[in-house]
């Protein structure tokens, strides 16, 4: 059921690929909004940009950065939330809970204090 372009399914507005789980391909069901064609990242504005280097201590930021951090932003929060949704798919719950999120977190390094565990 395989389409042209490497293991995507699409069915009714949702595109499903084959995402790679410890070795086995896992079906995932992503849905797209066709209508808007809009891309969620741009929600990430250049002000919320410009305070998280201010928090870092940045002073002054060129303007290629914004669209670098978005990029590196989409790539954390993709292996963060495909942990955290594979740790409540384990539970069998359909809601994620704040403990996947900060047992996903910890399993990439990034141990996460204040919600539980």
């Amino acid at each position: 059921m395989e389409g042209e372009n490497d293991g995507d399914i699409e069915a009714n507005g949702a595109s499903e690929k084959l995402a790679p789980l410890y070795g086995r391909n896992v079906p995932v069901t992503v849905f797209i909004d066709r209508a808007t064609g809009c891309d969620n990242i741009q929600g990430i504005t250049k002000p919320a940009i410009r305070r998280l280097t201010r928090r870092g201590g940045v002073k002054r930021i060129s303007g290629l950065i914004y669209e670098e951090t978005r990029g590196v932003l989409k790539i954390f929060l993709e292996h963060v939330i495909r942990d955290s949704v594979t740790y409540t798919e384990h539970a069998k719950r359909k809601t994620v809970t704040a403990l996947d999120v900060v047992y996903a977190l910890k399993r990439s390094g990034r141990t996460l204090y204040g919600f539980g565990a």
